[in-house]
């Protein structure tokens, strides 16, 4: 991989603080948290600045599946919360000497792309905010798919360029590399899980209805002759497809890059439990059907996982199996 001076590395780094923490303070204005009760949980902070209320888009494209309030009150306060940490570690590591941190070290642990696309997933992710209050569907559509997917690309690049310096790192500098796991990716991989989620909840409201701005439509328009459940039958199909595939490729193909990152299945189980009983009814829909397979699915998954993670971790080879300890040495000084 490609590698940049520490001016760059450093520059991308203060710009990912800045998207992230205008994305929270727009994000907090959105939807500032008043209550558990009766569905009223939260408020436009912001008149000024945006249209609508998120109850009223709920009542104008209201979803046959859809996590409840309380799980939108919890979830993004985890994430900012896990993220801020996370931008504060990085920060601090731009003050550290090269080798002790994971940005300024080569191979770099969070590489400039993995900054640049850090940037992309909370740019996108508060341009969603805008797009979505003022009720243009697809542009929100678009914005959230794209955050989504800028979240797999930082994580993917975080992943791919310190590989191959994975055993160095876990006998010379493992407290560095366990606090990037854990407070980096981990952190980060729940806002990857939730936005997985969330482009399927905005690709049904694409699906379902037309865009209803400057209209006094409550709900909105249907855009074809789907219903809102076929719609929400869809997306929530697709999802299915998606965590399969998923789990196969994170434990068989991807995983010894991905080993550690562990906080998707619980920030999924989560979601789909907030969305199941949210659209509890008897007897059960089609979707709701379908939320407890998925929900069966990553509960499943998710034990699966950690064991077969404590397997490999046990198992995995040592640096000083590999190595005298005059080439470790010699590493080390390097």
């Amino acid at each position: 991989m490609k590698e940049f001076s520490p001016v760059v590395k450093i520059t991308f780094t203060i710009i990912g603080f800045m998207v992230f923490a205008l994305s929270f303070v727009f994000a907090f204005l959105n939807n500032v948290p008043t209550s558990f009760q009766d569905g009223n949980s939260t408020k436009n902070g912001a008149s000024n600045i945006f249209i609508n209320t998120v109850t009223d888009l709920n009542a104008r494209y209201p979803s046959s599946f859809g996590p409840a309030d309380f799980v939108f009150i919890i979830i993004w306060p985890l994430i900012y919360l896990w993220n801020t940490v996370g931008i504060i570690y990085m920060l601090a590591s731009l003050f550290f000497t090269k080798k002790k941190s994971p940005i300024l070290r080569e191979p770099a642990m969070f590489p400039v792309f993995s900054l640049i696309f850090w940037s992309l997933s909370w740019g996108c992710s508060m341009g969603w905010l805008f797009a979505y209050d003022r009720e243009i569907l697809w542009l929100s559509m678009f914005l959230i798919l794209a955050s989504a997917l800028s979240t797999y690309a930082t994580l993917g690049f975080s992943y791919a360029s310190y590989y191959k310096d994975t055993m160095i790192l876990e006998e010379h500098d493992s407290r560095m590399l366990w606090l990037v796991r854990i407070i980096i990716h981990n952190g980060y991989a729940i806002l990857a899980a939730w936005l997985t989620v969330a482009w399927k909840v905005m690709l049904h409201t694409v699906i379902a209805y037309e865009d209803s701005r400057g209209t006094d439509n409550y709900p909105a328009n249907l855009r074809s002759s789907l219903t809102v459940e076929d719609a929400g039958t869809i997306a929530l199909s697709i999802l299915l497809v998606e965590l399969i595939v998923w789990f196969v490729l994170e434990n068989f193909v991807f995983e010894p890059y991905c080993r550690y990152t562990l906080s998707i299945y619980p920030a999924l189980i989560f979601a789909l439990s907030g969305t199941f009983s949210n659209d509890y009814v008897v007897p059960f829909s089609r979707n709701l059907i379908l939320t407890l397979v998925g929900l069966i699915f990553v509960i499943i998954a998710f034990v699966v996982r950690v064991v077969l993670v404590y397997i490999r971790h046990k198992n995995r080879p040592r640096l000083d199996k590999y190595r005298s300890q005059e080439e470790i040495i010699k590493m080390d000084k390097m």
